[in-house]
């Protein structure tokens, strides 16, 4: 961000203070005609003061920055979140003093290269833009800058503005792979990290793991296990024979932002079993199909449907009604999400 102003003859000592909204004043040296300050986050409004020695004078000028439109009008709620190491979603809701007619637009800015778009694929309710999904995260960098203004006929709107660390919003996906390997004495336990957008390393991991004995009181349940990053993923425990049947699930989170992943799906071992995965059950949706992209050979298509009616399956069932007549066939991915926006999740349309 630059401050500018017409230059004068015999300027000296120039110095640029920058006063955001919620934080103490950010100082900057600069030259004879501007100050250069890093991005801040604008919507809540900004000082920008200049000092500087001119003609051997000392000179001070102000100017505020305000955000321009009606109180209320911008997005609320704002928040966004890269999942399954490839796909942002970014949701919002209406501001409470915003009009009916409103209509909200999101862009998207890299840090480093300054290139920007606007949102390809918008998530509405009641014809209003209230999300934005991506599911091409090139542009994005370390640090990403978003902004979402609006329109209206009835008033001018306020603008949203967000500066974010793309490693502080993914979400990580549970530990795959998880198998159980027993002898006369012992068990071991091996998982794989998850896949992450984001470069991490063994370091950046910690996982937690629930090692359980079936149909056993609730109140006899034994602690979870934390296991650092740097164990090589894998977890050797005490388990002579004979003995019961137990499940292992592991999850995991980021160690400077301990926000744990879902579990990953329940293992068995132990007495009668052949360490498989247990099924998962079914999940439901609600809403309409609205917007459709395609992520290539091998992983069908996607719908976002928030109008969707009818059982989700997991496991072997591929298919799901989701209008009369409509059929849809899904790939047998593993996965699903729904992340309170009604529906993403991974279908091939058929007639």
């Amino acid at each position: 961000m630059t401050l500018r102003w017409p230059c004068q003859e015999n300027t000296t000592n120039v110095r640029c203070i920058l006063i955001p909204w919620e934080k103490g004043p950010i100082m900057s040296r600069g030259g004879e005609c501007s100050c250069t300050f890093m991005q801040e986050s604008l919507h809540r409004g900004l000082t920008l003061e200049v000092q500087a020695t001119v003609n051997q004078r000392p000179v001070q000028e102000k100017l505020l920055y305000t955000n321009p439109g009606a109180d209320g009008t911008a997005v609320q709620n704002f928040s966004c979140s890269i999942y399954n190491a490839g796909f942002m979603n970014c949701t919002w809701v209406k501001g409470r003093a915003a009009p009916d007619d409103v209509q909200y637009f999101m862009y998207i800015k890299n840090k480093r290269t300054l290139l920007e778009m606007e949102c390809p694929c918008y998530l509405q309710e009641s014809g209003i833009h209230t999300g934005c999904h991506l599911s091409n995260l090139s542009l994005l960098s370390v640090k990403s800058y978003v902004l979402v203004n609006g329109s209206s006929p009835a008033m001018g709107i306020q603008f949203f503005d967000s500066i974010f660390l793309t490693k502080g919003i993914e979400k990580l996906d549970p530990p795959a792979n998880v198998t159980v390997h027993c002898n006369v004495s012992h068990c071991h336990v091996r998982w794989h990290q998850p896949r992450t957008w984001h470069r991490f390393t063994h370091q950046d991991f910690q996982y937690q793991l629930d090692i359980q004995r079936q149909n056993i009181d609730p109140g006899n349940l034994n602690p979870l296990i934390n296991i650092s990053g740097n164990s090589e993923n894998k977890y050797h425990f005490p388990s002579p024979e004979p003995r019961h049947k137990h499940t292992v699930q592991i999850r995991v989170a980021d160690t400077r932002r301990p926000q744990w992943s879902a579990w990953s799906r329940p293992v068995e071992f132990g007495e009668g079993t052949k360490h498989r995965a247990l099924g998962l059950g079914t999940q439901r949706a609600s809403g309409d199909i609205r917007c459709m992209w395609d992520e290539g050979e091998g992983h069908g298509s996607w719908l976002w449907a928030p109008g969707f009616e009818g059982i989700l399956p997991w496991g072997s069932s591929r298919s799901a009604l989701v209008s009369p007549g409509t059929k849809m066939a899904v790939p047998a991915v593993g996965w699903w999400h729904f992340g309170g926006l009604a529906g993403l999740f991974p279908v091939t349309a058929k007639s």
